[in-house]
């Protein structure tokens, strides 16, 4: 298994960041434009424990269709979501909000598991693990200019 770990402090109050963050087609705005994302579950999507939906993304000019679950729900401190369908054989994704001296501290942690075997370690190590880290830094910076422009 995998893992991912990022932080950002946002200059805001919790319910702010998270109310972004709590809005599905907000996905459009930090995910990097080269993944061709695209919300396939018509608005309004209610945030809840039990909550799916659906996206696709492109990744290296594949097309990948994503359903996510949302299974813990604790506005405005935290809300976790899992892969039913996807790139993964797992993906276990906390997005948790904390509040700090400075405004809110976002903190996302990924656990994941690549599919086939030892192909997808591999796989893992020659591009996914770049290609996640480079998500993760694209989302961190685009959250930060949204935060200092709204």
């Amino acid at each position: 298994m995998y893992k991912i770990q990022d932080s950002l402090v946002i200059n805001k109050p919790i319910d702010i960041v998270f109310e972004f963050f709590n809005t599905p087609k907000n996905l459009s705005l930090i995910t990097p434009s080269y993944m061709h994302f695209n919300l396939l579950t018509p608005d309004p999507i209610v945030m809840k424990e039990g909550a799916v939906f659906d996206y696709s993304i492109t990744i290296m000019g594949l097309p990948i269709r994503w359903t996510s679950l949302i299974v813990d729900y604790d506005p405005p401190y935290s809300f976790v979501d899992i892969q039913l369908q996807g790139p993964h054989s797992y993906w276990h994704h906390s997005h948790t909000f904390t509040k700090h001296d400075e405004g809110t501290l976002i903190t996302d942690t990924v656990h994941l598991l690549m599919p086939f075997g030892i192909v997808g370690k591999f796989g893992y190590h020659l591009l996914a693990k770049h290609l996640n880290n480079a998500l993760f830094s694209h989302r961190k910076k685009v959250v930060f200019d949204y935060f200092q422009n709204h």
